[in-house]
This record gives structure tokens, sequence and C-alpha cells, in this order.
């Protein structure tokens, strides 16, 4: 079985660490007249974080829960509060943006939700802007501001998309591989055996699938090449393939392989 792909959160803490840092002294220090809504956006954030953070470091692959779905919610709601308040808080898209990515997994639904935020997050911007009228200075920046971060979150996204699926192709290999050597000791000790059990056979007919499952897989094709040719995937031929074990009373691909063409379960197939 392939091992789950998994992310590493430490370097999103430390990154969300220091721009909640910035955005504390921005209360403290130049906008004190703002402190409750500046402080409610770092509530949403740090409450939409917490709920989000136990994924990124499980399985990336896994559909969401709504309680990260609802942080992924949260996050945005703060980083575009406190981003009304003052422009400098959508710096915090440099983290809002990849966390949010992980939640809705795949290059076109995270696009998607990461465009949405930044969309947000530049309207209350520049509602903000507008509210203190200084809108006619600030477009500018917040304008080229979005797309800086637009394309940042694109570059992250696809980079994490692509290490993810590289990951999982690895992890399918590696146990087609550990797959193969142990079929190939089992053929081995097989091949040295005076007889193979064949009640089994007889008593558990194959299903049309089943049979087409073990035609392909004794002719060498892996889980995967056998998922492609059939246009189903690699784990549900992977139960097809215990379900064949089970019948023919054998212990790997090899072995039933071995067993079907005694039993005649695989002439006349291609």
């Amino acid at each position: 079985m392939s091992k789950p792909v998994k992310l590493s959160s430490w370097w999103y803490t430390a990154l969300l660490v220091g721009l909640l840092a910035l955005t504390a002294f921005i209360i403290w220090s130049e906008i004190t007249h703002s402190w409750p809504l500046l402080s409610g956006a770092l509530v949403l954030i740090l409450a939409g974080y917490s709920l989000i953070r136990p994924r990124l470091n499980l399985e990336y692959e896994n559909a969401a829960t709504a309680g990260q779905i609802i942080g992924s919610v949260l996050l945005m709601s703060g980083v575009a509060l406190g981003s009304y308040v003052v422009s400098i808080v959508s710096l915090l898209l440099a983290v809002a943006c990849p966390v949010v990515w992980t939640v809705f997994p795949g290059f076109r639904a995270g696009a998607i939700s990461n465009i949405v935020l930044i969309a947000v997050v530049a309207l209350a911007a520049g509602a903000g802007s507008f509210s203190r009228g200084t809108l006619t200075l600030d477009w500018t920046p917040i304008l080229v501001g979005t797309l800086v971060i637009m394309i940042f979150s694109l570059m992250i996204g696809s980079m994490v998309h692509t290490a993810v699926r590289w990951g999982r192709e690895r992890a399918d290999l590696l146990d087609d591989l550990r797959s193969s050597q142990a079929d190939l000791g089992e053929s081995y000790r097989q091949l040295m055996a005076v007889d193979l059990p064949t009640g089994a056979a007889d008593q558990r007919p194959l299903s049309s699938r089943e049979a087409e499952v073990l035609t392909l897989a004794s002719q060498g094709y892996s889980n995967r090449e056998i998922g492609e040719r059939l246009f189903i995937s690699p784990a549900t031929v992977k139960t097809h393939m215990e379900h064949i074990l089970a019948k023919l009373d054998a212990t790997t691909r090899t072995q039933a392989v071995l067993i079907a063409h005694q039993s005649g379960l695989l002439s006349g197939r291609a």
C-alpha cells in the first residue's frame, strides 16, 4: 500500500507568526483608533489557521472536513477585514493563499479559491481606501499588489500540485516494485512446486471483470496500467486482485495466474 502524501506546516507557521507580528505592530503604533477591527481580524485569522493547520500534516488528497472549509472562510474574512482597515495587512495573503489551496486540492479548485480570496481582499482594501478618501492615491498600489500576489499564489499552488502528483506517482511506482519483487519470489517457489491448488478456483469462479484484471496481470501489467486499460482506478484494481486471491486461495498474483491457467479460467482470453 502506498504511503499517503503529506505536507509539513512548520514553515507556514513561521511565516504566519512573522506577518502577524507585523500586523500587531501596526495596531499598536500607527492606527490605534482602529485597533478593535484589526484585533477582530487577527482573531479570525488565528481561528481560521488553527482549524486548517491539522490538514497540513495529514493526507493532502483526502477531502477537506467541514471544519477546515469553515477555517478557510474565517481566514479569508480575517485578511479581508484587516485589509479594509489598512492595506498592508494584505501581505498576509502570502500565507493565506497557500493554506487555502491545501483545503481545495487540485490545480483548478485551488486556483479558483485563491483568485476568489485575492479578489475579496483587493475589494476590501479598495473599499477601505474609498472610505478614508485616499482611493485616488491607493488604487495603483492595490492593483499592482493584487497582480503580484495572484502570480505568487498561482506559482506556489502549481509547485504544491506538482509535488503532490509526483509524490503520488512515486509511491505508486514503489508499490508496484514491491509487488513485483514479491511475485518474483513466489514465482520461483511455485515453479519448484509439483502441484498447485485448484479446488478454490472450481468452487468460486471469477467474474468477467476479475478475469479481465487477472488476464492483464498475467501479461505483466501493473495495477496502474491495468486501471488505465480498463478505465478504473488503481485502488479498484487492487480490490479486484484481493477478491481474486481470496477466490483462488492464492497468496500472490503470480500464484493466482498459475492456478487460473491450470483451471482453464483464462483460456481463450486476450
